[in-house]
């Protein structure tokens, strides 16, 4: 990476990307870390948007939960103008609900992006929502809003790490996306809301 003059290690890759970009560029050690994501984020996504994708099996459990008359958000903490190129067309047609940056005052570990994801769907009890994210901060939120926590650790956090948290379930594989996580809420209910924080990663 330019701003940090040497290429990363593995774990440091691991380490950081879970962290917001501009802590973790501290983290690294990038002098004025703001002014250079502000400067240069943009330029460096656009660049390298066509290697991001859907990890898959993700949309087909998504779809699958459509099909089950469940209601499917996703809260991001990335401003909504990046969301073209983060958030592919395939996934974007199967959402409900999109909360961005810049729709609530505090993002993420905050709870105020679930919060209005449940409003937006419906009004939707909290204890009737489940929560997927693959960092702490997704789990620390999830908590804090009083929805059932599913972690995924194909993301940027170990099984353990996300148990750690307070995921109340850990998923292994994208293929476990689907109507089957509806069990989590109810075995006996099959149509209630769920959100859902999008997963890409490079191929």
């Amino acid at each position: 990476m330019r701003a940090i003059g040497r290429k990363l290690t593995d774990e440091e890759l691991h380490a950081f990307a879970r962290e917001a970009p501009v802590d973790a560029l501290l983290a690294l050690g990038v002098s004025e870390a703001k002014a250079f994501y502000e400067r240069d984020f943009d330029r460096l996504l656009a660049e390298h948007a066509d290697t991001l994708r859907v990890f898959e099996g993700v949309t087909s459990g998504m779809t699958e939960l459509r099909a089950a008359d469940a209601r499917l958000g996703i809260v991001t903490r990335q401003p909504r103008h990046r969301l073209a190129l983060l958030v592919p067309p395939v996934v974007r047609e199967l959402v409900d609900v999109l909360i961005a940056r810049e729709d609530v005052q505090r993002p993420k570990p905050a709870p105020d992006g679930i919060y209005l994801a449940l409003q937006q769907l419906g009004k939707v009890p909290s204890e009737r929502a489940l929560f997927v994210g693959d960092t702490p901060h997704d789990i620390e939120a999830g908590r804090r809003a009083g929805v059932r926590v599913v972690g995924v650790s194909w993301g940027f956090c170990t099984r353990e790490e996300l148990a750690a948290c307070g995921a109340e379930v850990c998923l292994n594989e994208p293929a476990e996306i689907g109507v089957r996580m509806l069990d989590y809420l109810n075995p006996k209910r099959r149509s209630e809301p769920v959100m859902a924080r999008l997963l890409v990663g490079d191929p």
